[in-house]
């Protein structure tokens, strides 16, 4: 994994919890979770080893996040400027345990872990695909991605009652 230029934390000191995940393929690759308040923070994966998953963790303000999911804003911007002005980097072990914490300035992070400046959300024909519902409490059809050529998966929420189309999952970030 690639050297980190940060601060060394004892542990993650927030409390999140999955709401969805918005990319994957053979696994998460960008995930939305939230506080007890009910901020949003994203988890973008960036990096493995024989032991850990890098994961970056950042807040996203409700505007920026359904701009986003809308393709208007792309995820290089959002990691490279995060509300609060800084990272979290989160070294996850096969048990799910957080073994590494580092707190990292975004133009500390290293490049190969920027995700292309035209890195934005496409949302795709979801008859092609159908829908696909992950275990419970969650439920969303997952929607293929462009990712340079490789066949990827993106999540939008389920509504109550069932999905009612791309823009009820977009509104639901309001």
């Amino acid at each position: 994994m690639e050297q980190l230029i940060g601060f060394k934390l004892s542990k993650f000191p927030l409390t999140l919890r999955s709401i969805v995940n918005l990319e994957y393929f053979d696994g998460p690759l960008l995930s939305l979770f939230e506080n007890e308040y009910g901020d949003s923070y994203l988890y973008s994966w960036c990096d493995v080893d024989n032991l850990y998953n890098r994961w970056l963790v950042f807040r996203v303000a409700q505007l920026t996040l359904k701009l986003y999911i809308e393709g208007q804003v792309s995820l290089h911007e959002l990691i490279v400027n995060p509300v609060d002005g800084f990272l979290y980097s989160l070294d996850i072990d096969n048990d799910l345990q957080v073994k590494n914490t580092y707190l990292i300035l975004p133009e500390n992070l290293p490049t190969i872990y920027l995700p292309e400046t035209d890195s934005y959300y496409e949302l795709s024909d979801l008859n092609q695909y159908g829908l696909v519902k992950p275990d419970p409490p969650l439920a969303c059809p997952l929607l293929p991605l462009k990712k340079g050529g490789t066949r990827a998966y993106s999540c939008v929420p389920q509504q109550s009652g069932g999905f009612r189309g791309i823009s009820a999952g977009i509104n639901s970030f309001n």
